[in-house]
């Protein structure tokens, strides 16, 4: 009846992944966490279009036979109860521990890689508000997220934002530990960038100065941080795929961290678990 049945009907994984962001068997996963809160397998298609593909109201809406405040309230509701009720079950500081860290000395009692990303934003009109959003090192106004990631398997574990553009990394990073009472073990370290230089139990690349250049000890020391780090910026990139968070973000600012965080958890369930690549979906697609 309407073109979206041909779309994610298809047998064609590829086609399904370029118009949802992920594969039918997470969006089934997906749907049995939520079949008790009255969400549809229609509702959460049309959620996971909205970010992956980011196009406008009208073509979306006639793609999926919606008016545009249902298409509106659709995505609002399906992201807020992925947030609320899938997002407890995937997040939490505790799962750092639920993998043994590497057997490197240098990473003995270090489970956790942090870092922070940001996403394009309207300029706000309010001048005053401007300045927060406006971040140096970009260029532009943005809204800024802190990433935690298991260092063995780049699992996310937790995510915490949104801050004003303008905030530096090791600022976010003290919020995010009071905000969290995040409590770490006796000797446990986190990995972080360049960035997070003064952070408590923090490891992070040494930094060459003007006239004191790094020696061949130091830059390998450097090497293997940057080895180690690339996992959150995999996971990252996970979340980044979808198209809402690459292209300047054009709706409302506060539905941006209920994306983001319904992003996360959507690239967590990816990471923690290894589905068939056979399209169970269309064995519960009927709509």
């Amino acid at each position: 009846m309407f073109q979206f049945r041909k779309i994610f009907r298809t047998s064609n994984r590829r086609v399904f992944q370029e118009n949802t962001g992920t594969a039918p068997s997470i969006v089934a996963h997906i749907f049995i966490q939520l079949l008790n809160h009255h969400v549809t397998i229609k509702q959460i298609l049309i959620t996971l279009h909205f970010l992956k593909q980011y196009t406008q109201q009208v073509n979306a809406c006639s793609l999926f036979g919606v008016r545009i405040d249902v298409y509106n309230e659709c995505i609002r509701d399906v992201m807020f109860k992925i947030v609320t009720i899938i997002g407890p079950l995937e997040f939490g500081w505790e799962k750092r521990l639920n993998q043994v860290p590497p057997t490197t000395p240098l990473f003995q009692n270090c489970w956790t890689v942090i870092d922070a990303t940001e996403c394009n934003i309207e300029r706000p009109q309010d001048y005053r508000v401007q300045e927060l959003y406006y971040s140096g090192k970009k260029k532009r106004h943005t809204m800024k997220y802190h990433v935690v990631c298991n260092i063995t398997n780049g699992r996310i574990i937790d995510v915490h934002g949104p801050f004003f553009g303008r905030n530096h990394d090791i600022a976010i990073a003290r919020s995010w530990i009071e905000d969290n009472q995040i409590q770490r073990g006796e000797g446990e370290i986190i990995l972080g960038d360049s960035a997070y230089v003064g952070l408590g139990n923090c490891l992070t690349p040494i930094k060459s100065r003007r006239f004191n250049p790094l020696d061949q000890a130091d830059m390998d020391f450097n090497n293997v941080i940057g080895s180690a780090r690339i996992v959150v910026e995999q996971s990252i990139n996970r979340i980044k795929k979808y198209k809402c968070f690459t292209e300047r973000w054009r709706n409302d600012r506060s539905l941006h961290p209920l994306a983001f965080y319904t992003a996360s958890i959507i690239s967590a369930i990816e990471i923690r678990t290894s589905f068939p690549i056979a399209n169970t979906l269309n064995n519960i697609l009927y709509l």
